[in-house]
């Protein structure tokens, strides 16, 4: 996040053929697995898309705003 922060702005990149082959949603045997590779690829695209169309201080109010939503599922979750 500094170096974004810093203005070091590299886009972050999937390698499409390793994303097939070694990250292929059938591989994992269990649901949350499943859910949690799918949630990680819509991360890293949300990330490159607040990036290109808003900058680094956008990508960090993202990461805030997850961390607190997450934060307060888990919480909701115990209850």
């Amino acid at each position: 996040m500094l170096k974004f922060l810093n203005g070091h702005k590299k886009m972050i990149e999937l390698d499409v053929s390793f994303t097939k082959e070694k990250l292929a949603i059938d591989s994992f045997t269990s649901y949350e697995d499943k859910v949690l590779l799918i949630f990680c690829i819509i991360m890293v695209k949300n990330i490159n898309n607040l990036l290109l169309e808003v900058g680094p201080l956008a990508v960090k109010a993202f990461f805030m705003d997850l961390k607190k939503v997450l934060l307060e599922s888990r919480a909701a979750s115990r209850k």
